[in-house]
């Protein structure tokens, strides 16, 4: 079966995992140790630390409060630029590589 590629910048991330907001604005995803169902039933409650706490940067975390299902990559990109200005560059190719990392790790879902 052929695999359909997809444009990128219309795509629409979708946050998939729990998170918090630090006073300081920087963000950290809460993501279990576990996600199999049996798994997570049976060994997540006899950890000692069954979350694992993953700390974005401030591009990162800035990107992160944009993947609300409503956004495309392009807008995004857009919104990058207006406020980290020259600092991206290339902010394309960062911002595929970091949502590729949080598709991966199912951090985020593209619709």
């Amino acid at each position: 079966m052929k695999k359909v590629a997809k444009n990128l910048l219309s795509l629409k991330p979708l946050r998939s995992v729990e998170w918090e907001s630090r006073e300081n604005g920087l963000v950290v995803l809460c993501v279990p140790k576990f996600r199999h169902p049996l798994l997570r039933r049976w060994v997540l409650p006899r950890l000692r630390a069954p979350i694992l706490h993953v700390r974005l940067d401030e591009v990162g975390s800035f990107v992160w409060g944009l993947c609300d299902g409503t956004n495309t990559v392009g807008t995004i990109a857009s919104r990058l630029r207006e406020e980290f200005g020259e600092r991206l560059d290339p902010e394309y190719d960062r911002l595929a590589l970091f949502f590729r990392m949080l598709e991966r790790e199912h951090y985020v879902s593209m619709a």
